[in-house]
């Protein structure tokens, strides 16, 4: 009875339980590799290049160095012909700004303008981002309730005890989120409790078919922005905390956040286990799978609605919950990147803080979403924890995989070296060993899509270019290898380019002396110490952190156009077109006057 309180009050906090609206809601279930993505019927989307763009998760500094990079791809361009984003925890704050903005639709002024190094002063760089731009997020993140108790701590214990107090229980499930709304969210005229669609003929469709909702508020992407998703993890079933962390027990899979849609690819069967240590410790067996509207993610099924086909689109009814300050919705804006970035959720939900010397009650400061398969509604909805997208797979690669993106970038703005960066590692399947408890073999065991061969192309291209002192970018084409767990199949040829996070000598040298020795002071506690790659617990940047890392970033892929536009499946310049065009009217001409 204590635990079915202890569910009901949490599912309250979580879905601002009060009464059900049941709403008709659009949803598509895959089974195998046969995906439907219902983007893909969009033909302002079709008609870009097959390209997509991940920005790799990494808390403020991934947020600052994305929107460097950002930056640099409107001044080129280049954004209007990309067909995805992807983010990851940083990275999903990151495009989420960008997409769903609601005060500055205008790229030049919300993107922050780029300098040339040798005008990179102390003075030019102290100065604090203006209102309502993209970097004011991360600049006014130290001043927000709730991310000192977060970022200030120096362990997931010491976050867990502050949020177990009392005088906090009622903020334990939500205080990350309401934190993270209010930091990047808020400042771009965004209130958080509105809710996702594609554009005002989604919108108005949605509305057509639930009259109910015609208060509730829906924010669109901006006008030709790629179609942004966002990763979360989905970890366990409630009933199966603290769950089994073993890697040959691994159970994460892939939530994913869209405009027109939210859930899991496709449709199948997870068994999930929980830690041995239990007093009779459960193994539960469920389907999972589908995507739904993401206004009505996390409602649950009305009784005797029908279920929709293994592979397939259909409708459903599901029932929302009122009691949020917007109107109806079960599932609000702010947990899209509330969870895709919710760092230490699936550190509380595993068994480390479940057992001496801690003998906490973790599980219950993590995000939870009621879930259930879409093609199989029969089936009881299940409590399910979820977090951060990195717990999974950090750079959002595999979503465009499924997809077939054929050129991909990744912008992979890493803490670690390049030879420890278990971001690409885990893709290449190196340092994986289903028998070896690690964080990496714990959460990436499933992760592999790439020719471990091809990952010391990738890195040795990495390696020579930073020594060098170039930008650290790699290009390959590489196919997949089959993977069951993500449905890859294997042999699809994908175009990728990797930009790494350094800082080259080439731009270091051209920067003004006193800004030279300011970042070659690597004394503790000095402006720039760890500089480009703060630690991702850095949470607080300074505005000189801050300036000096998008303009590394943006610097970067403006001086390596050529190379990022070809990454994207663009011709590199009007000079190659006039090139072929002078070779066709010779050899023309030649063989014309034979």
């Amino acid at each position: 009875e204590k635990k079915e309180m202890r569910v009901a009050f949490l599912l309250f906090l979580f879905c601002g339980l009060v009464s059900g609206i049941n709403v008709n809601v659009n949803a598509w279930a895959s089974k195998g590799t046969d995906f439907i993505f219902p983007e893909k019927s969009i033909s302002s989307l079709n008609s870009r290049q097959n390209s997509g763009v991940c920005f790799v998760g990494g808390g403020n500094r991934a947020f600052v160095g994305g929107a460097g990079q950002l930056r640099a791809l409107s001044d080129l361009g280049l954004i209007d012909d990309i067909r995805y984003f992807v983010g990851i925890s940083g990275g999903s704050s990151l495009v989420s700004a960008y997409a769903y903005r609601q005060n500055n639709n205008v790229d030049s002024s919300f993107l922050n303008q780029g300098h040339e190094p040798e005008n990179l002063t102390l003075n030019v760089l102290s100065q604090a981002p203006g209102e309502n731009t993209i970097l004011r997020a991360p600049y006014v993140a130290q001043t927000s309730v709730g991310s000192s108790i977060f970022f200030g701590s120096n362990s997931e214990f010491q976050i867990a005890q502050y949020l177990l107090t009392p005088h906090n229980i009622t903020e334990s499930a939500q205080l990350w989120i309401d934190m993270m709304n209010r930091v990047y969210f808020n400042p771009i005229g965004v209130k958080g409790n509105e809710s996702m669609a594609w554009n005002s003929s989604h919108v108005a469709d949605i509305i057509r078919r639930n009259p109910n909702l015609a208060n509730h508020t829906f924010v669109t992407p901006v006008e030709k922005s790629p179609y942004v998703i966002i990763g979360g993890t989905r970890v366990t079933p409630l009933e199966l905390w603290p769950f089994d962390a073993t890697p040959a027990k691994n159970t994460f899979s892939r939530i994913e956040f869209t405009p027109l849609y939210s859930g899991e690819p496709y449709s199948r069967s997870f068994t999930y286990y929980q830690d041995p240590r239990m007093a009779d410790a459960k193994t539960v067996t469920l389907q999972t799978g589908g995507y739904i509207e993401s206004y009505a993610f996390g409602g649950i099924p009305v009784e005797g609605s029908q279920s929709i086909p293994a592979t397939g689109s259909g409708t459903v009814n599901v029932s929302l919950f009122t009691g949020l300050t917007d109107g109806p919705a079960s599932f609000p804006i702010k947990y899209m990147t509330g969870i895709s970035s919710h760092a230490p959720a699936a550190g509380f939900a595993s068994p480390t803080y479940a057992f001496a010397p801690y003998n906490l009650p973790s599980g219950d400061l993590v995000p939870r979403i009621p879930m259930y398969p879409l093609h199989n509604l029969t089936q009881s909805p299940s409590e399910t924890l979820v977090a951060d997208g990195g717990s999974l797979e950090n750079t959002g690669i595999i979503s465009l995989v499924q997809r077939k993106v054929k050129n991909i970038i990744v912008f992979d703005n890493a803490y670690n070296s390049i030879r420890n960066d278990t971001n690409i590692q885990c893709l290449f399947g190196v340092g994986l060993n289903a028998t070896e408890n690690s964080n990496v073999n714990n959460f990436y065991a499933h992760n592999q899509i790439f020719p471990s061969s091809a990952y010391y192309d990738l890195i040795g291209q990495l390696l020579d270019k930073q020594a060098a002192g170039q930008p650290a970018i790699a290009v390959l084409d590489v196919s997949t290898v089959s993977n069951d767990w993500f449905g890859v199949d294997a042999g699809f040829s994908v175009h990728l380019t990797w930009v790494y996070l350094s800082a080259p000598t080439s731009w270091i040298n051209r920067l003004p002396a006193e800004t030279r020795e300011a970042i070659n002071n690597q004394t503790t506690g000095s402006t720039f110490q760890n500089f480009p790659n703060y630690p991702t617990s850095q949470f607080f940047l300074s505005a000189s952190q801050i300036n000096l890392l998008a303009e590394l970033t943006n610097f970067i892929v403006r001086n390596q156009s050529d190379v990022i536009k070809k990454g994207l499946g663009i011709s590199t310049s009007s000079a190659e077109g006039f090139f072929v065009s002078t070779i066709f009217v010779v050899l023309f001409g030649f063989f014309f006057t034979q």
